[in-house]
């Protein structure tokens, strides 16, 4: 069994020049190590997150936000040997926009694959990838 190596979230906070308060960019890095192996999952996500309208009455902000998140897959394994038709690379578009609402936030997106690179595309069977798009949904609270 694999050993698994996460690391939760790395945030750089970069002010924008052109946004000043108004926008930051964010870099999330996640990986799977397997023993005695390169990484085989590895995750990159950024998020470029701008306030479009902030009010103090009542407490609620708007966010326009941009990511671009990049996946890179291993083969799934076998007896240690690679599957044919698994793993590859992909990218993907996700805007979308997140309310704030007091201590209430709900988010709503579309994640596009803006480019792809999978081993034996057209044999794969997963839909990591080969989707259209798909409809990203969040909501948190704080009790």
């Amino acid at each position: 069994m694999s050993r698994v190596l996460r690391i939760l979230f790395v945030l750089l906070a970069i002010p924008s020049a052109a946004l000043a308060h108004h926008g930051v960019a964010s870099l999330g890095v996640a990986g799977i190590e397997g023993p005695g192996a390169p990484i085989e999952t590895l995750r990159i996500n950024t998020a470029f997150p701008v306030r479009l309208v902030t009010l103090t009455e009542p407490l609620l902000r708007l966010d326009l936000n941009l990511e671009a998140d990049y996946l890179s897959l291993g083969r799934d394994e076998l007896e240690g040997v690679g599957e044919e038709a698994t793993g590859g690379k992909i990218l993907y578009a996700l805007p979308g926009f997140r309310l704030y609402c007091k201590n209430v936030s709900a988010a709503l997106g579309v994640k596009l694959p803006a480019w792809t690179e999978l081993n034996e595309e057209d044999l794969q069977q997963g839909a990591e990838g080969k989707e259209s798009w798909r409809l990203v949904c969040t909501f948190s609270t704080l009790l």
